[in-house]
């Protein structure tokens, strides 16, 4: 689900739309790459998600390009926060403001500038009813995946219905923002085919680097099989561990062995399949590589 604007620049002399006209010096900017990860300060996509630093929630998608003048599209992905409403109808009216328009197209719908307040209150009503109902269209699965601007969430759907229920908004904008501003490395698998046909995912983890890991290993979301078009599945997971400062020492260890080294069950829960690492030391990837077994002999 997802609310589309598109906002067009009538008349001969038209004028180009920076980047500035969009961020106004307070929102940033990037690129999702192919794990549904924030690639900061990148313009090298055909999206740009555009955040708000103080409320980091799901940003805004917009197609904006260097020298675009015609027109340009948002994306607002639902449910999302009521900070990130205010985000995107205040670049709407800054846009509109800058090419002189007086309306804009909302959903197929032509919407007048003055009507944004409007449309913005209707918005934050719509997110309360959106989440109340996630613990029945969630019935038969107890958790939600979100895409959000920094990287994928996964939360119970019961919660996100709590929020729901009692018109929190406000809770749900703070459970995202808090989640996301950590400075926090979000680790994900990358996948390789044996020569049997067969895959496997290998996690990248250095020393030093306080990380977001799987407490159960999965491939990449909405990755699919070259060969068949399906769902990609991987027969194993392994963990390359090593340092930036230190080449000479790491190796390959099983996910099942890292686990079991790290005492995953033991780690601060981050989400409903995350936990964060911190503290993985020099020490420690010399002492897993000579204690655990090669896992791709």
């Amino acid at each position: 689900m997802a609310i589309d604007i598109e906002i067009k620049q009538s008349g001969i002399i038209k004028r180009e739309l920076n980047l500035q006209d969009i961020t106004a010096g307070k929102y940033r900017y990037g690129v999702m790459d192919e794990y549904w990860r924030l690639d900061e300060g990148s313009l090298d996509g055909e999206n740009i998600v555009f955040y708000n630093p103080e409320h980091i929630g799901r940003g805004v998608e917009i197609t904006w390009r260097p020298g675009i003048k015609d027109s340009i599209t948002i994306r607002l992905p639902l449910p999302t926060t009521a900070y990130d409403v205010d985000m995107c109808f205040d670049i709407v009216r800054r846009i509109c403001k800058t090419w002189k328009a007086k309306s804009f197209v909302h959903d197929g719908e032509v919407v007048a500038v003055n009507e944004i307040d409007e449309y913005a209150y209707r918005h934050k009503v719509n997110i309360i009813s959106i989440l109340e109902s996630m613990e029945e269209v969630d019935r038969d699965n107890s958790s939600r995946i979100i895409l959000c601007a920094k990287f994928p969430l996964k939360f119970n759907s019961y919660d996100l219905y709590q929020f729901g229920k009692n018109g929190d908004l406000e809770g749900f904008a703070n459970l995202l923002h808090s989640k996301q501003v950590q400075d926090l490395y979000y680790a994900v698998s990358r996948v390789y085919r044996m020569q049997d046909g067969s895959y496997f995912g290998a996690y990248a983890i250095g020393a030093n680097i306080d990380s977001i890991i799987p407490i159960k290993p999965e491939v990449p979301l909405m990755m699919k099989d070259p060969v068949t078009g399906e769902d990609l599945k991987c027969d194993k997971f392994v963990v390359m561990i090593g340092s930036s400062d230190n080449p000479d020492i790491g190796g390959n260890i099983s996910y099942e062995d890292f686990a079991d080294g790290i005492g995953i069950n033991n780690l601060e829960k981050f989400d409903e399949n995350h936990v964060i690492l911190r503290d993985f030391s020099e020490e420690m990837v010399k002492d897993f590589a000579s204690k655990y077994p090669e896992p791709l002999k």
